[in-house]
């Protein structure tokens, strides 16, 4: 089996694939053997093929005895190698399932349509750079903003479908939504001249709520406000103030101060009131309202002098459980074998906030020495590995660690493979088949514990 990634392409400096991985060749219904020394452009051809390194880009794979299938692509030099990454395509017949539940059609659907407003964030920043004059850099990053509020809406229509399943009790660091809220729209507040001053808060506040959802009111108020830049706005400095407790409900301090009119400020955060715009800003500070007055929050705006002060009010919560309700009865010792660096990060991740530990290897060779060295309860693996097969592994050490070898579990790409079906039917391995959603994954460990 191919070192390099599962969707990965290794070209030498003449154009001829060198490895390629399992998954790009199963796409291409060519075995990946059969693919090295042949010339890339008989499997890829588009845009993406010419790009600069590092960019993404359109790219056709070139389908045996079928169809073309349209993706993205993006190009790395690796010395002599040139290492091509290939995203495809979602597929057009996959069912869809229940709205509750995250399904990849949906991931690949998210994923498809935030790449046009990724890639103009991207051009943009990139262009805001080398603008000639101020005001060129100020369009420049304001049309950054307005593809990040794309961006944000895609992830709250993914929100949207996939509810929590006990909202009540969502609660988050209200320090760290400010702070998340800062780094959003701080470049575009300091490319129109404006100061952003905030210090965060020495301990965590917990409030009632979810953290994205709190950052989308705070960048929707600031952007409602900064809409009128060119006519009305001429506030220098916008000042966040560490929150602070009052009675059982927290408070959070945004103050816009160098405005000679605040009431043309204030207007615009009324509800139903002021000018009557319809931009951009006023739907997503309006959806960001409603949110916010869901979850039990308030707002209050008024007028100091010439400084305008905007209040949040939200209910304290107690600090979170640091366990998720996915934990099993036992935390367990995981070793994880995937020769993808992504997925063995994804598996710390998942698997720690359910109690586990895991330690992840990414060759036969690193999972040999891990098994001399710690003792562990179950074992996650692919099934092909760059060094050998799992198989391999444990008809190596099967004696050695009798139990262990039984508390197994493939997670594979190549769920219908000849020889994986055939060593899973031999040994009574259980199996899941990549992408899965994570419930599946616990669910299954789960039951593999006595």
């Amino acid at each position: 089996m191919p070192a390099c990634g599962i969707y990965e392409l290794l070209v030498d400096l003449k154009g001829s694939v060198v490895e390629a991985g399992s998954g790009i060749a199963a796409l291409l219904r060519v075995p990946s053997e059969s693919m090295e020394g042949t010339p890339v452009t008989r499997f890829l051809r588009g845009p993406a093929m010419v790009a600069s390194p590092g960019q993404t880009a359109p790219v056709t794979l070139k389908v045996a005895n079928a169809d073309n299938v349209a993706g993205v692509a993006v190009r790395r030099v690796l010395g002599d190698r040139i290492s091509i990454t290939v995203l495809p395509a979602p597929s057009n017949d996959t069912t869809a399932t229940s709205s509750e539940t995250v399904t990849p059609r949906l991931v690949n659907e998210l994923v498809r349509s935030s790449l046009d407003p990724l890639t103009g964030i991207i051009g943009f920043a990139t262009l805001a750079h080398i603008a000639p004059t101020p005001h060129r850099r100020r369009y420049y990053l304001d049309q950054v903003a307005a593809q990040a509020h794309r961006c944000r809406r895609l992830l709250q229509a993914l929100e949207e479908r996939h509810p929590s399943t006990s909202p009540a009790q969502r609660t988050a660091s209200i320090g760290e939504a400010v702070s998340a809220a800062v780094s959003v729209v701080r470049t575009q507040l300091e490319g129109h001249g404006l100061v952003v001053d905030w210090d965060p808060p020495s301990a965590p506040l917990w409030v009632s709520g979810d953290k994205r959802q709190l950052v989308d009111v705070l960048v929707a108020i600031i952007e409602r406000l900064m809409s009128g830049l060119q006519r009305q706005y001429r506030s220098r400095t916008l000042e966040l103030v560490a929150p602070k407790q009052r009675d059982h409900q927290v408070e959070v301090e945004l103050r816009f101060s160098g405005q000679p009119s605040s009431a043309v400020l204030v207007s615009r955060l009324d509800v139903g009131t002021g000018d009557n715009d319809r931009d951009l800003s006023r739907a997503a500070y309006d959806a960001a309202l409603a949110g916010l007055n869901a979850s039990g929050g308030s707002l209050t705006v008024r007028s100091e002098g010439d400084t305008v002060v905007v209040s949040l009010l939200l209910n304290q919560a107690l600090a979170p459980k640091r366990l998720d309700d996915a934990r099993t009865p036992v935390p367990l010792a995981i070793l994880a074998i995937d020769a993808d660096a992504m997925v063995g990060e994804m598996y710390i991740e998942l698997l720690g906030v359910s109690g586990h530990t895991v330690s992840v290897c990414r060759s036969l060779h690193a999972a040999r020495d891990s098994l001399r060295k710690q003792h562990f309860d179950l074992v996650i693996a692919d099934y092909f590995l760059p060094d050998g097969t799992l198989g391999q592994l444990w008809a190596e050490h099967r004696d050695q660690y009798p139990i262990l070898s039984k508390r197994t579990l493939v997670v594979t790409g190549l769920d219908h493979h000849p020889e994986l079906q055939t060593w899973l039917a031999r040994s009574g391995t259980d199996s899941i088949a990549k992408p899965f959603e994570p419930r599946a994954l616990l669910n299954r460990i789960s039951r593999m514990m006595p």
